[in-house]
């Protein structure tokens, strides 16, 4: 009768637990409700044009608008004073007449690394730019190698390190990756190749995207219009910066660190906490408004693809290594992590503490980066049984 007692105590103390938890997540939820109204009344609002077409984060709506303001042909019909300002910002010495800007432009496999799309390309016909946009996407394969390097192959090589200049476009102006710069290598300021200068490059943040245009909005303070989109496109930048005190959404308010055990219990709980909400009216409203469910998705969605990029990044740090995802046709999970070896091809799949197959394969590494960090999930990844 003891054992079957204490048995009897720890299941009642599991299920209080349990409860206790549930009854945390809600209060949490009503919280952030409240928070959320409380701003509203305050004058906050999230409304933007810009991010409700496209969405902050999208690079191609970025390259179109910087695009936009560098070009002396724009709609704005300013001229040449916002690359002039450009040119202030970044401390480029070129004079800036006579350019021309181009976004997405085309670059052949003239290196036989593949073809690519230069993000925005600015050229007077003896001085060339190349500016490549990184928000959230990783580096592409020998990306900026290529891109100079078909460059001088379109100028049948009548080029110097001097007349081409690489910005390369990053949320915290970090230079680009082995990966992508492959068999250059960056000294003072300039792309070399066996010793040899190629091009002069910078990295660039989005903080001094925010500088040039402030510096735009003072120069055409008094074209209404146009002072206008570029204070709408100052918020979303503020944004992405981190420095835009929008209204609060759940998503944020969940990742807090303060809020990180409601998002363990709400991810490993969901369908008990979603019985438990129903006997509260507030919360189950709550919950309805704010699409939990959409936003317990995305969050581990990007947890995972957070953690494979960074898996990915690692792993180009051994050399003529690459990782090989294989899914299956419709589905976004995937069927098979390996790693392949560019010399000779062989591709080895090793076993991993992970069962990558499927969406709760993500659920479960989603939740053990929450519970002990980016690093320790990464070293056990990739202690590889074979390799």
């Amino acid at each position: 009768m003891d054992k079957i007692k204490r048995v009897c105590d720890v299941l009642k103390n599991y299920h209080n637990e349990k409860l206790s938890l549930l009854d945390l997540v809600c209060k949490r939820l009503k919280e952030f409700k409240k928070q959320k109204e409380e701003m509203k009344l305050r004058g906050f609002n999230d409304f933007n044009y810009i991010a409700l077409l496209k969405g902050t984060y999208d690079e191609n709506t970025h390259s179109k608008i910087i695009a936009e303001f560098l070009d002396p042909k724009g709609t704005h019909y300013q001229g040449n004073i916002f690359l002039k300002n450009f040119f202030a910002q970044f401390a480029v010495k070129w004079k800036p007449a006579e350019w021309e800007v181009e976004t997405e432009r085309f670059i052949e496999n003239c290196t036989g690394k593949g073809q690519g799309r230069i993000d925005i390309y600015l050229t007077n016909g003896k001085k060339h730019i190349i500016l490549e946009n990184k928000i959230g996407a990783g580096d592409q394969e020998a990306q900026i190698f290529k891109y100079v390097e078909c460059l001088y192959n379109e100028n049948k090589n009548d080029l110097n390190a001097e007349d081409v200049l690489v910005l390369y476009l990053t949320k915290d102006g970090h230079l680009p990756s082995k990966y992508s710069l492959d068999n250059y290598v960056t000294k003072n300021g300039y792309l070399e190749l066996n010793g040899e200068k190629k091009a002069k490059i910078k990295s660039i943040s989005y903080n001094d995207i925010l500088k040039w245009m402030e510096v735009n909005l003072k120069t055409v303070e008094n074209i209404t219009n146009l002072s206008e989109a570029i204070k709408q496109y100052i918020k979303v930048v503020k944004t992405i910066l981190g420095e835009e005190e929008n209204i609060m959404n759940l998503k944020d308010y969940l990742l807090k660190e303060e809020n990180k055990e409601v998002l363990i219990t709400l991810i490993e709980n969901k369908n008990e906490f979603d019985n438990y909400a129903k006997n509260d009216e507030e919360c189950k409203k709550i919950i309805e408004e704010e699409k939990l469910e959409d936003i317990l998705t995305k969050i581990i969605d990007e947890i995972n693809y957070n953690i494979l990029n960074k898996l990915k990044e690692e792993i180009k740090k051994i050399p003529d290594l690459s990782i090989v995802f294989e899914k299956n046709e419709n589905s976004k999970y995937i069927n098979k992590l390996c790693f392949k070896n560019k010399k000779s091809n062989k591709i080895i799949c090793p076993k991993w503490p992970y069962n990558f197959v499927s969406k709760y394969a993500f659920k479960e590494l989603a939740l053990e980066v929450l519970k002990n960090g980016e690093n320790k999930v990464l070293e056990k990844i990739i202690k590889l049984d074979t390799i």
